[in-house]
């Protein structure tokens, strides 16, 4: 069993925590669990890239997950690779890299970056280019990897085609953050996304000029007249206090007890809540359904918001 490959485990424990050990009893469940999870970790090295341009080349560094400690190239070379996983990619262009040549290595041609990125299954990690200077590398991944998770500072027409891209066709992307200046174009694959329900969650920073309460409104309009609509959103950004009070008396608005910041819309036809969180500088919206008629996995309503669930 030590050599089935990891990416393979990955997926089989998704599903054997979300449909198979659900029909078993708690405990063979919990030892099942167990084994399986020993079995995961034996012999697993986690790192992260970390990638900066220059005149020459992309610089890349990698970071050992468990001590923090920086990984020389070559040690990797007598790893099985099938145990590597690469969990983050992150593009700084202003990240400290060490002047000592064993830890940092320059890479000439885009060739090789890709093989280092392909020694695993791509679709696991997380790329993080929240800062300016990542478009030389953006160029480079664009449309040759699948990433899980995507945050992305705004530098123009690249940006927007890259988060573009992955929105629309990348069937493992669970979150995308967008930071700075985004143009009002990209709400056009945000929204699509949004209303047609693809499971992606959303963190928009500094973006008062694209979303506003209308917004938040439309939101939870869909979800009355749509059953089964479901998402989380975070919206990280300065409302004043003529927003925020529109927003509290929002239809079906309702204030949680002893709370300032925390509120609900229950539905009115159907067991669905949007809970809401909201202060001066961020709003959050997640949507609640019950799904006790679905036996592979427990009710979020009830267990978020018990008292909700069987009103």
């Amino acid at each position: 069993m030590d050599g089935v490959p990891y990416n393979f485990v990955d997926r089989v424990l998704d599903q054997l925590d979300t449909i198979t050990l659900g029909n078993f009893n708690a405990e063979f469940a919990s030892l099942t669990w167990s084994a399986v999870f020993a079995l995961h970790q034996k012999n697993r090295k986690e790192y992260y890239i970390y990638l900066k341009w220059t005149i020459d080349g992309a610089l890349c560094i990698l970071l050992d997950d468990a001590t923090g400690a920086e990984v020389a190239p070559s040690k990797l070379e007598g790893n099985d690779l099938r145990f590597i996983r690469f969990n983050s990619v992150y593009i700084f262009a202003d990240y400290n890299f060490p002047d000592e040549p064993d830890f940092t290595f320059l890479i000439h041609e885009e060739r090789k970056l890709i093989d280092l990125l392909r020694q695993h299954d791509q679709s696991v990690f997380a790329l993080y280019a929240t800062s300016t200077g990542s478009l030389a590398l953006l160029n480079w991944l664009y449309k040759k990897f699948y990433f899980a998770e995507i945050k992305l500072h705004y530098e123009g027409e690249l940006s927007e085609k890259f988060i573009t891209y992955h929105i629309k066709n990348n069937p493992d992307l669970r979150h995308v953050g967008l930071h700075g200046g985004w143009p009002a174009s990209i709400m056009a694959p945000v929204r699509q996304s949004i209303f047609e329900n693809l499971n992606i969650k959303f963190s928009f920073f500094s973006l008062e000029h694209l979303i506003d309460v209308s917004f938040i409104e439309e939101l939870l309009d869909h979800w009355r007249v749509n059953e089964g609509f479901s998402g989380e959103w975070h919206f990280e950004m300065i409302f004043n206090k003529h927003q925020l009070e529109k927003l509290k008396h929002i239809g079906g608005m309702t204030r949680e007890p002893l709370s300032s910041r925390y509120f609900y819309v229950q539905h009115e036809g159907r067991k669905s809540v949007v809970l809401c969180h909201m202060n001066f500088t961020s709003v959050q919206l997640k949507i609640c359904n019950c799904s006790c008629g679905d036996s592979r996995k427990e009710c979020e309503l009830k267990m978020k918001r018990p008292q909700l669930h069987d009103v």
